[in-house]
């Protein structure tokens, strides 16, 4: 039997305060276009190569989350609930959608897709989606058991443990060396802001980037070169982090 929960990152949400102005930001950071959406449910899509920046008003003020892929709800959440040291909701379904969430992770199957924005711009794939654990041990290997995966250093970010997703965005785990090796200073009052960033997008001019944020007035940090990867983490006006990391084109 197939494992019920596929190794796949569909999306991660940002909570964000007011969805417009979120929307609008992250439609001119990407270069691209606002598609009209038929449902006001407080969430817009951007796709990010395989792996989705959802844009969450009903979560502002929770953490992010990030969802996992299922074919069979039913079975996956029999096999979520069936580990003692699992906090498993029930399922909540509607015509577009059928999801639980799993110790604070979202596991989902999706009946309707919509249509979202996607294609080329500034920052044009999600390369990682991160986990930031004091407990790498503990937290890696509860993520294996989830996927059915072995996880795997990746040297590019210092030889933290990734687990390999197809397709889309890869899971990263961070014990604190990656969001601790930058820091994000607020242009307004020079001091440090606290980053936690959620995810790794890629850019094939890394210092454009960087001079079209710093010119826009947004915390960021300065570019490092750690690990054989040039980078850079911001803070978009919600307080989400994000790490810009050089990438071909």
């Amino acid at each position: 039997m197939a494992h019920p929960i596929l190794r796949r990152i569909p999306a991660v949400f940002f909570p964000v305060q007011d969805l417009k102005r979120a929307t609008e930001w992250y439609s001119d950071l990407l270069g691209r276009p606002i598609v009209p959406r038929e449902h006001d449910d407080g969430i817009y899509i951007f796709d990010m190569g395989g792996t989705e920046i959802i844009l969450d008003s009903n979560i502002y003020g929770s953490p992010s989350v990030i969802m996992f892929a299922a074919d069979d709800i039913e079975a996956a959440h029999a096999f979520c609930a069936s580990r003692p040291e699992n906090e498993v909701t029930e399922i909540f379904s509607d015509e577009y959608i059928s999801l639980f969430h799993v110790n604070s992770r979202m596991v989902c199957k999706a009946h309707l897709v919509e249509p979202k924005v996607s294609g080329s711009g500034r920052l044009a794939r999600m390369s990682h989606v991160i986990v930031h654990t004091d407990e790498p041990d503990r937290t890696v290997k509860w993520h294996e058991q989830l996927l059915n995966a072995r996880s795997e250093l990746y040297d590019p970010f210092g030889g933290l443990p990734s687990i390999a997703m197809d397709p889309g965005a890869d899971l990263l785990f961070d014990d604190g060396r990656l969001s601790g090796s930058t820091a994000v200073v607020d242009p307004d009052s020079g001091t440090a802001v606290q980053a936690k960033p959620l995810a790794v997008l890629g850019a094939p001019d890394l210092s454009a980037i960087h001079t079209y944020l710093r010119g826009k007035n947004v915390p960021v940090s300065g570019i490092a070169e750690n690990w054989g990867s040039r980078y850079f983490t911001f803070v978009d006006p919600d307080g989400n982090g994000v790490i810009v990391r050089e990438a071909a084109g």
